[in-house]
């Protein structure tokens, strides 16, 4: 059988296993990608963009951006 696709949680937290942090700044990095609170959009660089839902107004450039080249 097919795995099932990986979550973009998953995802943060496999690149958080390749990072060499402290016991404490995974920690918190892993609080904030686990949480319901927080979601994430890829900008125009690929780059993944981390913001507290219902924030969206921290992210207007790089939603302006996607507009832009949609």
């Amino acid at each position: 059988t097919l795995a099932s696709r990986p979550t973009l949680a998953d995802h943060l937290e496999w690149q958080l296993g390749m990072a060499q942090l402290l016991p404490e700044e995974r920690a918190t990095a892993t609080a904030i990608v686990l949480t319901a609170a927080y979601d994430a959009i890829v900008d125009r660089y690929g780059s993944f963009v981390l913001y507290r839902k219902g924030r969206e107004d921290l992210i207007s450039t790089v939603l302006q951006a996607r507009e832009a080249t949609a």
